[in-house]
């Protein structure tokens, strides 16, 4: 009796929270991660350097989760998937510039017409372009990690006495 009140009220509380979360922000983060997929997948070979479409989804996702964050965060109405399309957009539209044409401004102009107009778009496109000036710079990059530029053995460690010391 007490297990099959403690699930239902576990049922109802998830319920209850599916019903009041707002608009799904993780749907416009799936858009864009299939729309800069299937991009890289439709180059003709060699296609993009690995290291520079790991880099360009690193820094689309970076920017896209701080952009959710600040629209959250915002004491204004901000529309976290505008800021998401904003970020997103301007991160991919710059790192895959030099491969040719793509889609993102067409991906992006739908993003925006499925939002409704007024303040809080705007205000979610102002943040998502911050973040995404924000991801773009390398000294942020640098201190997005708390272990950027330190060494990770000790400095008596064999390996590194080895490569100095042959």
């Amino acid at each position: 009796m007490v297990k099959s009140k403690f699930a239902s009220a576990v049922i109802t509380a998830l319920s209850f929270c599916v019903l009041i979360a707002p608009a799904k922000a993780s749907d416009s983060v799936e858009r864009w991660n299939t729309a800069m997929t299937d991009y890289a997948a439709g180059q003709p070979p060699p296609g993009i350097p690995p290291f520079v479409e790991s880099r360009g989804y690193a820094m689309a996702h970076i920017a896209m989760l701080d952009a959710l964050r600040a629209a959250r965060a915002s004491t204004l109405p901000a529309n976290a998937n505008a800021a998401i399309a904003a970020a997103a957009h301007d991160v991919l539209a710059s790192v895959f510039a030099p491969f040719g044409p793509n889609s993102f401004d067409d991906i992006y102009q739908t993003e925006l017409t499925n939002i409704p107009n007024g303040p809080a778009e705007t205000r979610g496109v102002s943040l998502g372009n911050k973040q995404r000036l924000r991801c773009s710079r390398p000294e942020v990059m640098r201190t997005s990690s708390p272990h950027w530029g330190r060494r990770t053995l000790p400095a008596r460690s064999p390996a590194i006495t080895r490569r100095h010391h042959p």
